[in-house]
């Protein structure tokens, strides 16, 4: 038997912060049992569900949290609509955390289009320190399955402290993206590589060594022995120069030197 569709889909005045739970066209089974999964697992908060295409859009001040399951089924940003646009524009300045969930970006790729709202909201975050933003991507069919990484993620979230910095969100909060594959939560994270490091970090015990670059009967040359590591430039006596030049060939000897057109 299909779920019945939510009867109330404008958010009243209430004395608990509510849960807005946002979906894009129609009411399905697979977002019901989320429902009802946030229901039973996150006590003490109402869940207002809201369609993203009511002509009465707007989110309420106050809420405690909101679920975007906007992309659940296909990507918004790929062919989003002027009228859902300037809604959109409302959600993004939302203080209140926003998890944002999407289906087959990452592990298993089958829909490359919704990772333009991952691009977007790494974006907003570093640009506006307020903006307290979370993604999912799910791998799994299951809704059952779904439900419960989305309503336990959910309870991760808004158990954690509140920032207001994007510095100390950093250091409180490092993980803001995740995904899920055969029920399994993945968390991509950048992990110094000290000893890789080491071998291309300039050594700072040596003292530099200044010298005139004209030298007498030295030819000198500047070289790079460290391909791609501008710290490893150096300038060698080059031999070579000091032999007699093939026929057809020219020299030149440039007065002035710059890294670029504007400095010579």
């Amino acid at each position: 038997m299909a779920p019945t569709k939510p009867l109330l889909m404008t958010p009243q005045p209430s004395t608990v912060r509510p849960i807005i739970l946002l979906y894009r066209h129609t009411w399905t089974p697979a977002i019901e049992q989320l429902r009802e999964k946030l229901v039973s697992s996150v006590k003490g908060h109402e869940i207002i569900p809201m369609s993203f295409q009511s002509s009465t859009f707007e989110l309420p001040d106050g809420a405690s949290f909101v679920l975007s399951l906007l992309e659940l089924d296909e990507p918004l940003l790929a062919d989003i609509t002027p009228s859902e646009f300037e809604k959109f524009k409302q959600l993004m300045g939302v203080s209140a955390p926003v998890l944002w969930v999407t289906s087959g970006v990452h592990l298993a790729p089958e829909n490359p289009k919704g990772a333009l709202i991952n691009g977007f909201i790494r974006t907003l975050r570093n640009e506006l320190a307020t903006a307290n933003f979370s993604l999912l991507d799910l791998s799994s069919k299951s809704p059952k399955e779904a439900a419960a990484q989305i309503s336990s993620l959910v309870k991760l979230i808004m158990a954690r402290p509140a920032v207001d910095s994007a510095e100390v969100t950093r250091k409180v909060i490092p993980d803001w993206e995740f995904c899920e594959n055969q029920g399994l939560r993945y968390v991509p994270r950048v992990v110094p590589d000290n000893e890789t490091s080491s071998k291309y970090t300039r050594q700072k015990d040596h003292e530099t060594q200044i010298e005139p670059y004209r030298q007498g009967q030295k030819n000198l040359g500047l070289v790079c022995p460290q391909r791609g590591m501008l710290g490893s430039l150096i300038f060698e006596d080059q031999g070579w120069a000091r032999s007699e030049l093939p026929p057809d060939h020219i020299e030149l000897c440039p007065d002035v030197f710059g890294p670029n057109p504007e400095v010579a």
